[in-house]
């Protein structure tokens, strides 16, 4: 019993064995096309398609020569392919001093996709001093290629672009502010002026002199009522007039109601 069990047990490792081989021997002789294992887009492009233009254009940009990547690319002229960069030459000097050598490709970060009949496709390099991210535009529509190129920042810089952008912001809320209170007190100051053109000057008169003839008629008029008394006093026996005669100290003149 045991002899047999063991027999049949030999049996089914043996059909394994060879069914395991006979497999490995199919999948050897009928390789995969690694093409149609990869993601497509819309148009059939895969993220290797364009490859035989987008290293040779990396590895012109890391020559550090503007005329490089401008000669690589001027074979390409004459076959309707307009190609554009995001960035000038000043700028492109800075960024590849910034990124030193290259040393490989990030392979987990390479991006593809298609949007409006756009092909764009992203590959990382790592460099020796930060990595540089290189982004191919190519529109079906105009045929037209865009270049975009971003070197990492580090946190210093970052913080410091962050510090520069929060001390603009807060010049410019400053600035706004003195502007609205030059207005305000430029308004203040105009409607003061308003106020003082309104208002009416006065100006004092002085008081007209007292003509010398009516002094000499009030005398004139003082002396002759002092006479009128006198007269009547001594026509009167029981009235005593004074040795010196009256005198008229004043006259009073009194309106009379009409």
């Amino acid at each position: 019993m045991k002899k047999r069990l063991f027999s049949i047990i030999s049996i089914i490792a043996c059909l394994c064995l060879v069914f395991s081989m006979s497999f490995n021997y199919v999948s050897a002789e009928e390789p995969v096309d690694s093409a149609t294992e990869q993601e497509m887009t819309e148009s059939g492009f895969t993220k290797d398609y364009f490859d035989w233009y987008i290293d040779p254009w990396i590895q012109a940009w890391f020559t550090g020569d503007m005329a490089s990547i401008q000669s690589y690319d001027g074979q390409f002229d004459g076959q309707g392919v307009v190609i554009e960069y995001s960035f000038e030459e000043g700028t492109y000097k800075s960024d590849f001093e910034r990124a030193g050598q290259f040393k490989q490709y990030d392979l987990e970060q390479v991006k593809m996709s298609e949007e409006n009949k756009v092909f764009t496709l992203s590959k990382v390099a790592e460099c020796t001093d930060r990595n540089v991210q290189f982004t191919f535009a190519y529109d079906m529509a105009t045929g037209t290629i865009t270049w975009t190129v971003d070197v990492d920042q580090t946190m210093g810089e970052l913080m410091g672009k962050a510090g520069l952008n929060t001390l603009m912001g807060m010049g410019t809320v400053f600035l706004v502010l003195i502007f609205i209170s030059f207005i305000i007190a430029l308004f203040s100051i105009v409607r003061k002026a308003g106020e003082k053109k309104k208002t009416p000057e006065v100006v004092e008169t002085p008081a007209a002199p007292v003509p010398e003839a009516d002094s000499a008629a009030e005398d004139e008029i003082a002396a002759v009522i002092a006479a009128a008394i006198a007269a009547y006093e001594a026509d009167n026996d029981y009235m005593e007039v004074p040795a010196d005669g009256l005198i008229v100290r004043s006259i009073k003149k009194r309106g009379f109601a009409n």
